[in-house]
């Protein structure tokens, strides 16, 4: 119970650098979940995508898609060159670039549409729509100038050639052709929004699940800062003496010290975590995070764990601030929790899963409610924990093995 006591009597003579760690990550998250949907009541937000092109052909027809391109997206002129295309797609200055291809208007005339060439950003989840766009607009338009130019046969005769002047008609641009084509793809589309109580999760729920996971990264950060240097500190020669003196019992003074460091680690989580809920503290009775709590309590147990073993390797006091804000942001990019994991590569993702943090994030990120159905991700936080605590004390024996036996008294002749 002393070390206990004196565990905390350190965290005092430190709380003004804990409180301020405290009060920068309270911010951040209360910045992260103030920029997520608070209301239940189903919202729609139409979003335009930013199109390039590029019109090789510069005919009526190719001017004609443009316009009709320029109706569903905002669509910009872009140079004739490739790079600076993959750079503009790269940067998201535009999701896509469509390229209309030299003769393209002829080949639709002809029956043997050229392919528009499209290049685009895979990382924009609907880009599918542009494809769809220029696929509608070739079938319509390539049906209708077959019907037309069929027509345009008829009347001379069935000679099977149509001249220039017929064409020529046929392609103004105010002309019968483009307004029926027009027309033909004008197309309402009438959006019926359906409740957010989709497969039982409802606005609050949903609100919960999108809260936790950056928690992770918050957390991460605030304990391994807070409790790196708390550790250091309660290990210098001073303190040790005294928990000598007072515990003759290792395995005790280890238990007291561990149930310390949990009641910080703890107490941090809880006001980070309190600080955001309180603006949801009404809707608590509606949802069901118990394994958001309990993933949250097993990667604060597995911080503790590696926070020793970060004091352990030998870490200077001016290296750990560092050294924590490397791993907490590092761990917390492999993890899903700044990008999505399905758009990390597969060996960035297999190394990932050797730290808690990826399978606390697959666990609140997870679509089942019941807990047990993430018993492996909990095992494996619960492992690594195991495997950080043994990795502390095989190197704080290693230490003590390189070190001569020296008396804490010192004796006069």
């Amino acid at each position: 119970m002393s070390t206990l006591k004196c565990f905390f009597k350190n965290i005092l003579s430190m709380r003004w650098i804990i409180i301020t760690y405290v009060i920068i990550y309270i911010v951040i998250s209360i910045i992260v979940a103030s920029s997520m949907t608070t209301s239940d009541k189903p919202q729609y937000a139409p979003r335009v995508l930013k199109l390039g092109y590029v019109d090789r052909d510069d005919t009526a027809m190719s001017r004609n898609l443009l316009d009709f391109l320029g109706q569903h997206t905002d669509l910009r002129p872009f140079a004739d060159d490739l790079d600076k295309q993959k750079e503009a797609v790269y940067l998201w200055e535009v999701s896509s670039v469509v390229t209309i291809p030299e003769g393209w208007q002829d080949s639709v005339l002809r029956h043997e549409p050229l392919e528009i060439e499209l290049l685009h950003d895979p990382r924009y989840d609907d880009t599918g729509t542009i494809p769809t766009i220029l696929e509608r607009y070739s079938f319509y338009v390539g049906a209708l100038a077959e019907d037309r130019l069929r027509e345009a046969d008829a009347a001379a005769g069935n000679s099977g050639k149509v001249d220039a002047a017929a064409t020529q008609v046929l392609l103004e641009q105010n002309g019968e052709f483009f307004t029926t084509l027009r027309a033909a793809l004008n197309v309402d589309t009438e959006v019926q929004m359906l409740s957010t109580d989709v497969g039982g999760v409802s606005g609050n729920q949903a609100w919960f699940d999108s809260f936790f996971p950056p928690l992770a990264y918050i957390l991460m950060a605030a304990i391994l800062s807070s409790l790196t240097l708390v550790i250091h500190d309660f290990q210098n020669p001073r303190v040790l003496r005294r928990r000598r003196m007072s515990c003759h019992r290792p395995y005790y003074e280890q238990a007291w010290l561990l149930l310390g460091q949990l009641i910080v680690g703890i107490g941090i989580a809880a006001i980070i975590i309190g600080a955001n809920v309180l603006m949801r503290v009404n809707s608590l009775a509606q949802v069901n995070i118990s394994r958001h709590l309990l993933a949250t309590l097993l990667l604060i147990l597995s911080m503790v764990a590696l926070s020793n073993l970060i004091v352990q390797t030998g870490a200077t006091r001016n290296m750990l601030s560092g050294i924590s804000t490397i791993l907490s942001l590092g761990l917390s990019f492999i993890s899903g929790v700044f990008v999505p994991a399905k758009l990390l590569p597969e060996s960035v993702l297999a190394f990932a899963k050797l730290f808690p943090t990826y399978h606390y994030v697959a666990i609140v990120n997870g679509q089942h409610q019941n807990v047990g159905d993430y018993l492996g991700n909990f095992l494996i936080m619960l492992l690594m924990t195991a495997v950080y605590t043994a990795a502390t004390v095989v190197l704080a024996r290693l230490q003590l093995s390189e070190r001569a036996p020296k008396s804490d008294l010192v004796t006069q002749s």
